[in-house]
């Protein structure tokens, strides 16, 4: 079994990570650890729809891209994070997330696996999981809610069902306008009411769910000894993965092909654009997709940010060589357009 030592999630996914391309033949490890404030991403969603980047922004909480699927969850040092790292002959995912469900158990919570893959507790969802899997080896890990900020994850990650249990929650996050135009084959998460672990066992610490958790897999699994998470990795591959965790690159721009509009004037007339890898590839003014687009001419390359957008937009029109054309996206459009990206920050 390992423990992570660290809270910083780029450290800890990059620890996850090594440790799962070391499996061998007949390995059985089970790792537990806790993320400072954040939202993780799963490996192929778009996090401009997924999260509420704006106020992700404001409240300097990073968004961390990890390997494997699934959906965006909200993390901080009241969720406890759990894997199981398995060749893939000793996988069992109904069997892990029993294990974890029978830990709850030696607390007096009744937890319900679901068909999906889901952890309930009265009907609310404390705990979801994600799979990657690399020829014969297997993660699979999850999240148990033990006393986490409901409020702050319901306004980091869009669409979460309101609770009845935390008048807070009521700040939920709603899509901008703008993203839900966004037109993309990337996977999108299945928002489900949520409570934290705490609600059912007063007084419930993470530190007794991660005793409950380690003895029910070493009751399981037979396991009798613990080893820091870092400590059995080679120091110079989990920095470097660290870093990978860390990028913009990897985090925003690994996100799947989209497209989405943006209004360019008042009167409701739109841009397009085609985003490929957090880039800019093309643009065209939605109702007038024949005519050239200088917002096109002017935005390819740029890195799908509003400071980038809007740097270039602004080159632009402080250059003074922008002369309106009837059909095409003017000066007008364009100061308004370079307005709406401020406005709405990602």
């Amino acid at each position: 079994m390992f423990v992570g030592t660290s809270t910083d999630p780029a450290v800890n996914l990059a620890a996850e990570e090594l440790i799962f391309g070391s499996i061998g033949a007949g390995d059985v490890h089970f790792c537990v650890y806790i993320n400072g404030t954040s939202v993780v991403i799963g490996k192929h969603q778009n996090p401009w729809r997924e999260c509420n980047i704006a106020a992700l922004k404001r409240n300097n909480i990073p968004v961390h891209r990890r390997i494997s699927g699934g959906g965006t969850v909200y993390q901080d040092r009241g969720n406890l994070n759990f894997s199981f790292l398995v060749d893939r002959a000793s996988f069992d995912k109904m069997g892990n997330l029993r294990l974890v469900a029978r830990a709850l158990d030696r607390i007096g919570i009744a937890a319900v696996v679901t068909g999906r893959g889901d952890i309930l507790v009265d009907g609310y969802k404390v705990s979801g999981n994600a799979l990657a899997i690399k020829k014969e080896r297997v993660l699979h890990h999850g999240t148990l809610l033990v006393d986490a900020d409901l409020s702050g994850l319901r306004g980091a990650i869009t669409g979460q069902p309101h609770s009845d249990s935390d008048g807070a929650s009521r700040r939920a996050a709603r899509p901008e306008l703008w993203t839900k135009s966004i037109d993309t084959h990337a996977v999108r998460s299945e928002p489900a009411p949520v409570e934290n672990l705490s609600r059912f066992a007063r007084g419930l610490t993470i530190e007794k769910v991660v005793e409950i958790v380690q003895a029910e897999f070493a009751e399981t699994w037979g396991a009798s000894t613990t080893e820091n998470m870092i400590g059995g990795v080679d120091s110079g591959a989990l920095e470097a993965l660290s870093e990978r965790n860390r990028s913009w690159s990897w985090n925003f721009g690994a996100t799947p092909q989209f497209e989405v509009s943006f209004p360019v004037s008042p009167s409701g007339r739109t841009i397009r654009l085609r985003v490929r890898d957090a880039t800019i590839d093309s643009a065209c003014c939605a109702d007038h997709p024949d005519d050239s687009c200088r917002l096109g001419e002017l935005l390819a390359g740029a890195r799908f940010a509003s400071a980038a957008i809007y740097e270039r937009c602004r080159g632009w029109l402080n250059s003074r060589k922008i002369e309106d054309e009837t059909g095409k996206c003017g000066e007008a459009e364009i100061t308004a357009f370079a307005g709406y990206v401020m406005e709405n920050q990602f």
